[in-house]
């Protein structure tokens, strides 16, 4: 029951990572556009996914 417990809490790590890349390509984009409000937005929402994801993790 573990195994799969674990398997299920792994594959929502690997989708919150994919969230947060998909933040980062839209903070690039801001980036390009020279948005510099909306880059450091994103951005930011990437961090914190990806601080979501350290503490699961550990």
């Amino acid at each position: 029951m573990n195994a799969v417990k674990d398997a299920i809490a792994v594959s929502d790590l690997i989708e919150a990572c994919r969230d947060a890349r998909d933040w980062i390509e839209l903070a690039e984009t801001s980036r390009q556009q020279g948005d510099v409000r909306n880059f450091v937005h994103r951005l930011g929402c990437a961090i914190d996914i990806l601080k979501s994801v350290k503490e699961c993790a550990e």
